[in-house]
C-alpha cells in the first residue's frame, strides 16, 4: 500500500495502529481512545460483508476494507467532552479533511470510497453540513459547502491554518471528490453512552436482556485485546468473520442456563389424529402404531410452541435454530444412508425414524432432551425436509 501523508508528516503503512496519546493524563485523549475502540466495534457489528475487515488507521480513524484491500469507508472519529458544534471552522472538519486528501492518492481508495465524519458534537443549526447527514446530497448542497469552506480558509484560526493551507493547495477535483463522498454522523453517543449502542446491537442479535450487558462488556474487552495483540507498523485489523464467530461463542456463553418451559398445553388428540397433517402422514407411511402417533402429536405441538416462544422472547436467535436443524438433517442423512440397502421399505423407514429419535442436538445451552429432538424432527417432517419412508416424496404427492 502506498505511503499516506498527514499534513507535513509521512506515515508508512496507511492503516497502522496508534492507540496511545502524547498526554496519558488528559481526560479528552483517554476518553477518545476508549470511544474509538467502541466505535470500531459498532462498525464491525454493522458491516454486512462477512469478508470485510475493520481497522484503526494511523490517525485514530476507523477504516473498512474489502477482502481485496479496497477502502470502502474511511471514518474520522471526533470525540469531544464539550458541547461544541460542527461548523466550517470546527476542528472536527479540519482535522479530517487533510487525511482524506492524502487518501485520494492511495491505491486502496476508489471512486466508491465513502468519507464519514463521526462526531459526538451536533451540527450547528442551519450549517451547510446539515444535508450531509442524509444518504445523498444535491449538487447545490455540495457547492454550498465548497463555497463555505473556501470562505473559512480566507481567515483561518491558528489551529486550523495548516489544514486550510492543505485544502487550498488541493486541486478542485480533489476537493469535489471528498465533498461528493462525504457523510456526517453528528451527535454520536459520547463515551458515557457508547456502550448502550453496543447493547442495543446485541439485543437486535437475540441476546437476552438479562445477559446482554455482561456480553457487551466481554465483547468490548475482546476488541481491545485484539487491538493490543495486533499493534504493528503495518496495520491493526479485525475481520467481520472473526467478530461473528465471537458473537456465536458469546451467545452460547450468555444464553440463560436453561431455556424456560411453558406449562403443558391441552391437546385434543382425536381431533389432531383426524387431520391430514404431513408429519402424521409420514408416520402412517411406515405403519406407526397409534400410541406413537399420539406421542408425535404431543412432541410436535410442544416443539412448535416452544420454538416460537423462545424466538419471540429473544432467548434464541434464528441462526441458532438454523444450526440446530442442520444438526438434525445431518443425522437424518446418516441414518438414511445406513439403511439404504434395506429391501423392506417399511422396516427400513422405521429404522431411520427410531435412529433419528436417538439423535443429539443443541437448541439451547445444553443438549436438547429426547422429546424436543423428536418434536423438531416432526417439524422438519411437516415441511418435508426429512422423511421416513425411502420414497416419501413420491408417496406424499403434491400438496
Amino acid at each position: 500500500m502506498a505511503e499516506v501523508h498527514s499534513g507535513s508528516t509521512k506515515n508508512r503503512g496507511t492503516f497502522a495502529c496508534q492507540l496511545v496519546t502524547t498526554n496519558h493524563g488528559a481526560a479528552g485523549p483517554s476518553a477518545g481512545t476508549l470511544w474509538q475502540n467502541q466505535r470500531m466495534l459498532c462498525v464491525l457489528l454493522d458491516e454486512t460483508d462477512a469478508h470485510a475487515q475493520v481497522g484503526l488507521e494511523v490517525n485514530n480513524d476507523v477504516v473498512v476494507l474489502t477482502s481485496s484491500g479496497i477502502c470502502c469507508t474511511s471514518i474520522q472519529n471526533k470525540h469531544s467532552l464539550n458541547d461544541g458544534r460542527i461548523t466550517v471552522r470546527s476542528r472536527a472538519w479540519w482535522g479530517s479533511a487533510p487525511v482524506w486528501l492524502d487518501l485520494l492518492d492511495d491505491p486502496s481508495t476508489t471512486a466508491m470510497t465513502k468519507f464519514v465524519l463521526s462526531s459526538t458534537n451536533d451540527i450547528e443549526p442551519g450549517s451547510v453540513f446539515e444535508p450531509f447527514t442524509l444518504a445523498s446530497t444535491t449538487e447545490a448542497e455540495r457547492e454550498a459547502l465548497l463555497i463555505a469552506l473556501h470562505g473559512a480558509c480566507l481567515n483561518p484560526s491558528v489551529e486550523n491554518a495548516p489544514a486550510c493551507k492543505r485544502w487550498t493547495e488541493a486541486t478542485d477535483d480533489q476537493r469535489r471528490r471528498i465533498v461528493a463522498a462525504l457523510r456526517v454522523e453528528a451527535g454520536q453517543p459520547s463515551i458515557n453512552r457508547a456502550r448502550e449502542e453496543i447493547v442495543q446491537r446485541l439485543l437486535a442479535r437475540s441476546f437476552h436482556e438479562r445477559a446482554v450487558t455482561e456480553a457487551a462488556e466481554e465483547l468490548v474487552g475482546w476488541v481491545e485485546m485484539k487491538i493490543r495483540e495486533r499493534i504493528s507498523p503495518t496495520g491493526c485489523f479485525i475481520t467481520v468473520a472473526e467478530c461473528r464467530q465471537k458473537l456465536g461463542l458469546l451467545r452460547d456463553k450468555f444464553t440463560i442456563v436453561s431455556l424456560p418451559r411453558l406449562p403443558p398445553d391441552a391437546i385434543d388428540f382425536e381431533a389432531e389424529l383426524s387431520t391430514n397433517a404431513t408429519y402424521l402422514r409420514q408416520l402412517n407411511l411406515i405403519k406407526t402404531e397409534r400410541d406413537e402417533l399420539v406421542s408425535a402429536i404431543s412432541t410436535y405441538a410442544e416443539a412448535n410452541r416452544h420454538r416460537k416462544y423462545w424466538l419471540n422472547e429473544g432467548l434464541l436467535g434464528e441462526d441458532r435454530v438454523d444450526q440446530f436443524e442442520r444438526q438434525l438433517l445431518l443425522q437424518w442423512n446418516s441414518a438414511k444412508g445406513e439403511h439404504a440397502g434395506e429391501t423392506d421399505e417399511i422396516r427400513g423407514g422405521k429404522r431411520v425414524y427410531y435412529q433419528c429419535l436417538r439423535a443429539r442436538g443443541r437448541l439451547g445451552p445444553d443438549d436438547s432432551d429426547p422429546e424436543m429432538i423428536a418434536g423438531n424432527y416432526h417439524v422438519l417432517s411437516q415441511r418435508r425436509l426429512v422423511g421416513w419412508h425411502p420414497r416419501y416424496r413420491e408417496l406424499l404427492g403434491d400438496e
